[in-house]
């Protein structure tokens, strides 16, 4: 009976082991599990034997024993092993690659964008990998792009693959709002300011919305108005165009110039953001974003349901826009428990590197819904012509599962995760369609299976497109 008791207390100390680590794992042995089913059978002990074990299978690692299948882009390989965890709904929630053109895979669930497309067919960047892709220009327009995806689902994991062919620092907005508009103005005009004697080439004009009047955006490259000491329009001057047309400069405030107001300057930039009752009055929303007007230092904001913004300086890893290449965002999203509670998720990874982790409050008492919209980049209050994004790819799943491969022995380690396509998923067998984008050339792959918590297989299962099958760990 001593022992038995020795043995009682010994699971507990487990088991609250287990509770209070969900990320840390613990392998009980062979023996170990004899000894506890000898003394432990019946009543008390049963449960909590059973106890113990349901901890041990919720927070065991996925392991790969084996992989079955030819490794080359688009073949059906068999993954088999442990602790995979089941799924309910195999197949993503939805998608998309560029080289289908606007029109989403077959492979996901969802057979269509839930609003209308916007980019245009491109052969100018092309990922690694692939033969086109989407290319959009915040430039022109405040629009977000490519299309809305709906989901309702109180989990989500998102991966994409894009191009800034920019920088937001140097690719700022340069604008004025006028009024009392006589004659024509037109792009190309230089526009003066008869007070300031500001110098602006227009690049961009927005007719009248109803309420502020025509938008004239300025180019970065000529005039005053972005030179090393710049000259800004002052508020109510008069401006007069090169074309001969005449107006007054309505801009009401300049928060980012440092100087009287009269001129706007602004990049921004909502990189990829969640939406519940958009335009409604329980509406909310989450982003990351940046401002291109103050730095390239990217910011995570839960807005009308959370004070917390997580500044760059806050996050686990400080992250800076990553121009002119391809770059892999990650986000894994978990809705609060609860109204009012702060156990949200909304983790942002590029190339493999975790910005932040941090827990929020998504939803309220005041906005109870859940996030159930999602956007790809847009750009408020205009940016230069040519700042074109290019997308080469969309993944999103109601679920944290996933499997993916990248270049990395551990996935921490991974900067490049191409994100696989499932299609039968169980506890200890998953067969995928494989996506290895711009892998194909790398001998170095690595397999990971990403169970229901969002926990990989601890090292990655080493694949080798050049052996013989089945491939084999080494």
């Amino acid at each position: 009976m001593r022992i038995a008791r020795c043995y009682e207390a010994e699971i507990k100390r487990i088991v609250g082991y287990y509770c209070s680590q969900q990320h840390k794992f613990l392998t009980l042995t062979s023996i170990s599990l004899m000894i506890i089913k000898n003394y432990f059978t019946t009543g008390y002990h049963k449960l909590l034997l059973m106890t113990l074990l349901a901890s041990s299978t919720a927070y065991s690692a996925p392991q790969i024993q084996s992989v079955e299948g030819n490794i080359s882009d688009g073949n059906i390989i068999t993954i088999k092993g442990t602790g995979f965890t089941s799924k309910t709904n195999p197949a993503p929630l939805f998608w998309w690659q560029a080289d289908d053109g606007s029109t989403p895979s077959s492979l996901g669930r969802t057979a269509e964008w839930a609003s209308a497309f916007q980019g245009e067919i491109s052969t100018a960047l092309i990922a690694p990998g692939s033969k086109q892709s989407i290319a959009w220009d915040h430039g022109l327009s405040e629009s977000n792009s490519l299309a809305r995806v709906d989901f309702d689902s109180t989990e989500l994991y998102l991966h994409r693959k894009y191009y800034e062919d920019y920088d937001v620092v140097e690719n700022v907005a340069i604008r004025t709002w006028v009024k009392d508009v006589s004659g024509t103005v037109k792009v190309g005009d230089t526009i003066t300011g008869e007070t300031s004697g500001a110098v602006g080439v227009l690049n961009h004009i927005k007719p009248d919305d109803g309420v502020h009047g025509p938008s004239l955006f300025y180019s970065n490259a000529h005039g005053t108005l972005s030179s090393d000491t710049p000259t800004y329009f002052l508020q109510g001057e008069q401006m007069v165009s090169s074309s001969g047309a005449n107006m007054t400069n309505a801009e009401p405030y300049s928060p980012t110039t440092g100087g009287d107001p009269g001129v706007q300057r602004s990049f921004n930039y909502k990189m990829i953001r969640f939406w519940s009752g958009f335009g409604q009055a329980d509406g909310k929303s989450i982003f990351i974003g940046l401002q291109g007007a103050e730095n390239s230092g990217f910011r995570i904001t839960p807005e009308h349901t959370d004070n917390t913004r997580w500044w760059n300086s806050h996050f686990t890893n400080p992250m800076q826009q990553m121009p002119f290449r391809w770059n892999i965002d990650e986000v894994a999203y978990r809705a609060s428990s609860e109204p009012d509670v702060s156990d949200a998720r909304w983790d942002y990874y590029q190339n493999g590197t975790l910005a932040s982790d941090a827990t929020f409050i998504s939803r309220t008492s005041d906005r109870p819904g859940l996030y159930n919209q999602i956007y790809q980049s847009q750009v408020s209050n205009g940016a230069q012509p040519g700042s074109v994004v290019f997308y080469d790819s969309l993944y999103i799943d109601d679920s944290w599962h996933r499997v993916l491969i990248c270049n990395g022995n551990t996935l921490d380690k991974c900067n490049t995760p191409e994100i696989q396509i499932p299609a039968t998923w169980n506890d200890n067998q998953i067969t995928v369609q494989l996506n290895l984008g711009g892998l194909n050339s790398d001998s170095n792959l690595h397999l990971y299976v990403i169970g229901k918590d969002g926990t990989p297989n601890p090292e990655g299962f080493r694949l080798c497109p050049t052996c013989p099958l089945p491939p084999i760990p080494y």
